[in-house]
């Protein structure tokens, strides 16, 4: 079998304050010799690994986009990270996207906070599908990150 595809990614500042992160995949996997000559050419299967995967962030940081008052200490963002299904010959994970949002707030130069809950909406995914009953292994679930940082 034979694995390929291309990668992109995409990261820039369309805005002062604004930056974006983009990022797509895409996989193909393919027979190359197969004990049954009709899978030669045809997409391998079970597929262990998505065809698409896509992810987005997005974050405005107000104090950057020269915002004055209490607003410029505000940063707002999110995110997405979504896949094709995957599945082996036993189970299956269908597509699937992830959401996550950023809230953070500069006090000063030296002091700044941040909130990031992942997964936002608490979704059940398996990361990687295995069997039945056994080797299943699941995302993350909903998860809050709450971060203050100093600097010296």
């Amino acid at each position: 079998m034979r694995s390929q595809g291309v990668e992109i990614d995409i990261n820039g500042s369309p805005l002062k304050g604004w930056d974006v992160s983009l990022g797509y995949t895409y996989n193909q996997q393919k027979y190359l010799s197969d004990s049954d000559p009709a899978n030669v050419g045809q997409r391998f299967l079970p597929a262990q690994s998505p065809e698409h995967m896509f992810k987005l962030w997005t974050q405005y940081d107000f104090g950057k986009s020269g915002t004055e008052g209490w607003v410029s200490g505000l940063t707002v963002g999110g995110g997405l990270q979504a896949q094709s299904n995957i599945y082996t010959d036993f189970v299956r994970q269908g597509a699937y996207a992830i959401t996550s949002v950023k809230l953070g707030y500069a006090f000063s130069e030296k002091w700044d906070a941040s909130l990031v809950v992942s997964n936002l909406f608490d979704r059940t995914y398996r990361r990687i599908p295995g069997y039945k009953i056994f080797y299943n292994i699941y995302g993350e679930s909903r998860s809050f990150r709450l971060a203050l940082r100093g600097k010296l």
